[in-house]
């Protein structure tokens, strides 16, 4: 982390592991020999963060070449500091080889007329994607305010025992864990049995590093335990927002190990974005129509009682339309003679 003079003031303890000498200590101005003698990103890196805001959004991203290694370089930009992640690229990207395939699932998103079709659709498609041995649909059942959720669609291996229709309590995803879905479009836990490794700082006094969008940061022990339990070893998470309240979430686990390099995540990150859109238009399509069909029935029912010597009559023969129409199990008809 960088301070606006390009001063690092926080540091990963795995910095030198991975850097080699080219990795700067603590304290220590930002330099040539700290970024591949790259200039551009050094003065990107270091200038001012109130000049030439346009070249700072277009470095969020770059592939960096660094101590016999690829790196994804990461940047987030606040008026106080930079935060600058170097994600070690441990396999080739694969943009190019991709570049089709979203054609094909965007195409195919877009040609699903009911949630359940659409759903269906994008876990088969995020699967196909990110190499995952299970992804799920997961639906709040009351939104971002808690009350659990239910496992809606799911693509999984074979070998693999179905999630399909499983409930889970509240407790599952609290709330804390909602909000940072909500700021972070994918989520990858690649390994499960991995250390964390701490961030020093120059100085132990003040607040403490923010770290909400940072991409490497260290999961929450709970998600952690829960992978371990069950015997996975990864897992991604991405976040379905509908008018700016959580949805849901695509939840993907994996047996082993997986590193889904950055290029693809952002792949996910479209498609997400894609589904939500979708999502929401079904949604008010489900609503207009469930209150037409409300009215329908209303009128129906006013009219057909106007006309019956009982009005119980007609609520009793229409109760399984009545039932059909609210979502309801079952219709309790109570009437009492004159």
């Amino acid at each position: 982390c960088l301070d606006a003079r390009g001063v690092v003031t926080h540091l990963s303890a795995n910095a030198v592991a991975l850097h080699g000498s080219a990795a700067p200590v603590l304290g220590e101005r930002l330099g040539l020999e700290h970024v591949a003698g790259d200039m551009q990103l050094l003065a990107s890196l270091s200038a001012p963060h109130d000049t030439n805001p346009s070249e700072s959004a277009a470095l969020r991203h770059r592939q960096v070449a660094l101590n016999g290694r690829s790196f994804d370089l990461l940047i987030h930009r606040d008026p106080a500091r930079t935060l600058v992640e170097w994600e070690w690229c441990q396999q080739e990207p694969t943009r190019q080889e991709l570049g089709p395939a979203l054609h094909r699932i965007v195409q195919n998103l877009r040609r699903q007329r009911t949630l359940q079709t659409l759903l269906d659709e994008a876990v088969r498609a995020v699967r196909v994607v990110t190499g995952f041995d299970r992804i799920m649909a997961y639906r709040f059942r009351r939104d971002d305010v808690g009350g659990g959720g239910d496992v809606v669609a799911e693509a999984r291996a074979p070998d693999l025992p179905s999630f399909l229709g499983h409930s889970f309590p509240d407790e599952a995803i609290p709330q804390n864990t909602r909000r940072l879905y909500q700021l972070n479009a994918v989520r990858l836990i690649a390994d499960a049995h991995s250390e964390p490794v701490p961030v020093h700082g120059v100085t132990t006094q003040g607040d403490p590093l923010d770290l909400t969008h940072a991409v490497l940061r260290s999961p929450a022990q709970l998600p952690i335990d829960y992978l371990r339990r069950s015997g996975m070893g990864a897992a991604i998470t991405l976040p379905l927002v509908i008018e700016d309240r959580l949805w849901g979430v695509i939840v993907g686990h994996h047996r082993t190990r997986l590193q889904v390099p950055y290029p693809t995540r952002s792949i996910c990150a479209v498609l997400v974005e894609l589904l939500s859109a979708q999502l929401q238009s079904q949604l008010e399509q489900s609503r207009v129509a469930r209150e037409r069909r409300l009215e329908q029935l209303r009128s129906t029912l006013l009219d057909q009682m106007q006309a019956a010597p009982e009005s119980a009559q007609v609520l009793a023969a229409r109760a399984q339309e009545v039932a059909d129409t609210f979502g309801a199990q079952a219709v309790l008809v109570s009437h009492q003679s004159s």
